[in-house]
């Protein structure tokens, strides 16, 4: 597990000074920021938020995985905080205690600033909260054999999915109660393939390389 600190401070600045702790990195999952000199940071303090502006969060990991971020103190800062996620391309509005589940691979975990606070003075049409809009995830990608699938923002009890190619042809279908689990794809020849998950409120399709 890891930790970030963001805080409104008086004096302090948008690049590294001594109101800031610089990070050291982990072994396993790591979560920062950076000001404008580059520098990532475990905890950083700014003079003042505005509406518009951006904190930009680095995430890595060294395995595969689902990881959960926890937020709290959102509050604290008087104005609507966002989370943007560049690789899903979702912005969600952040609550007290508010908790996102995502996946990273090898090439999602080396993206520098996936992640982004977006700090607003109030909701507008393009900034609507999407906590009810599902998203899946199938990583790899390119797959070997086990394709990890993961589908987020979602309390559905079961789904149906499918694999099919560029012909639309269907080559491996099922159901499963899990929002996050594997397909054995070791029997796929070598292509493109689609998944598709379903149920009654959802349809949701990924593109993979095998």
């Amino acid at each position: 597990s890891d930790e970030y600190i963001l805080k409104i401070a008086d004096g302090s600045t948008t690049n590294f000074d001594g109101y800031d702790i610089q990070k050291l990195e982990n072994p396993g999952v790591n979560i920062s920021s950076f000001g404008l000199d580059n520098k990532n940071l475990t905890a950083s303090c700014i003079p003042t938020i505005a509406s518009n502006d951006i904190v930009p969060l680095t995430t890595n990991a060294a395995v595969e995985g689902v990881f959960k971020m926890h937020f709290s103190g959102v509050d604290n800062f008087g104005r609507e905080i966002y989370l943007f996620d560049k690789f899903t391309n979702t912005k969600v509005l952040l609550t007290e205690n508010y908790k996102l589940t995502f996946a990273m691979n090898s090439t999602i975990g080396t993206y520098g600033n996936r992640f982004e606070l977006h700090f607003k003075n109030s909701v507008s049409g393009l900034d609507k909260p999407l906590h009810n809009e599902a998203r899946l995830l199938a990583y790899p990608n390119p797959v070997k054999d086990l394709l990890n699938v993961y589908i987020s923002n979602t309390n559905a009890k079961s789904y149906d999915w499918k694999i099919y190619n560029l012909a639309g042809q269907i080559i491996l279908l099922g159901n499963n109660s899990e929002a996050n689990f594997s397909i054995n794809t070791t029997d796929l020849a070598n292509g493109v393939y689609f998944i598709e998950m379903k149920n009654n409120s959802t349809r949701q399709i990924s593109k993979f390389v095998k």
